[in-house]
């Protein structure tokens, strides 16, 4: 599998298409500086049909409201499956919650509108959404600071997912998977050395190779969700055993992924 990078400030996007088309199927990564930049690569790849999954992640800024257009129009518009992950899950935060995005200095910018998830709800006959939140940003979307909320993960999981017809990862050391049907997953792979940094991205570009791979081959998203998250957490253990917990980086979970692919092979 390969993996297109288009960097916007490189050059204009349409001299960049036929760069995406020579890899058709895989995963793009769009290097956008503005809100103006992400709408423009969005609408361009998506309309040329490049695409089989659709990123939402960090790096967004909350205050801009080129952005938050662009999210709005990523999800309500969407033709293929969505992840939301990281910066992105701020714009789905509830608007009366505790815990809000980011004040810019002076006060909220009012040109951003609040973007609920309750607004984004959907249904079961659009393509799949798909949150990724660490326990702190799912208490900000359930609009709490009150960790008794989610004193029962499993319980709160299946009532977010059921309630808004989403696809939930719930991580932590042991990673918890919800669907709309009311399904909940305790994935059994993984260990608390994959909360340090950067392994939330390495778990999202898993998940998100596996769906691409996965509308190719119609497999059903849930099974597909689950299958990422079970090979993320396998070369997150197979990290300990060489590093330790302690040491352990996410480019050591990696690296593993290869080992962790052979070993499925071979069982299987």
């Amino acid at each position: 599998m390969c993996v297109s990078v288009v960097d916007l400030e490189m050059a204009d996007l349409q001299a960049k298409i036929g760069q995406i088309a020579k890899n058709k199927g895989n995963p793009v990564i769009l290097v956008c500086q503005t809100g103006q930049q992400s709408q423009k690569a969005s609408r361009a790849v998506s309309d040329a049909g490049y695409t089989e999954v659709h990123v939402l992640q960090g790096g967004l800024d909350a205050n801009d409201p080129a952005i938050e257009k662009l999210v709005r129009e990523v999800v309500s518009a969407r033709e293929v499956p969505v992840v939301v992950d990281a910066g992105a899950l701020w714009f789905f935060n509830q608007p009366n919650g505790l815990l809000q995005r980011p004040n810019r200095e002076g006060g909220l910018n009012q040109d951003v509108v609040s973007y609920a998830l309750t607004y984004v709800r959907a249904s079961a006959a659009e393509p799949p959404l798909i949150f990724t939140p660490h326990e702190g940003e799912f208490l900000r979307l359930l609009g709490t600071e009150d960790k008794d909320a989610i004193k029962d993960r499993v319980a709160a999981v299946r009532e977010f997912s059921q309630r808004n017809n989403v696809f939930l990862i719930l991580k932590g050391e042991r990673v918890l998977i919800g669907e709309p049907g009311g399904k909940v997953v305790v994935n059994p792979t993984g260990n608390s050395g994959l909360g340090k940094a950067g392994n939330g991205d390495t778990l999202t570009g898993i998940l998100v190779g596996f769906l691409a791979q996965g509308a190719k081959m119609n497999i059903d998203v849930f099974e597909t969700v689950v299958a990422s998250v079970y090979v993320a957490g396998m070369a997150g253990d197979i990290a300990e055993k060489k590093y330790g917990k302690r040491v352990m980086t996410a480019s050591d979970v990696r690296e593993c992924l290869v080992e962790a692919f052979s070993e499925l092979s071979a069982s299987s």
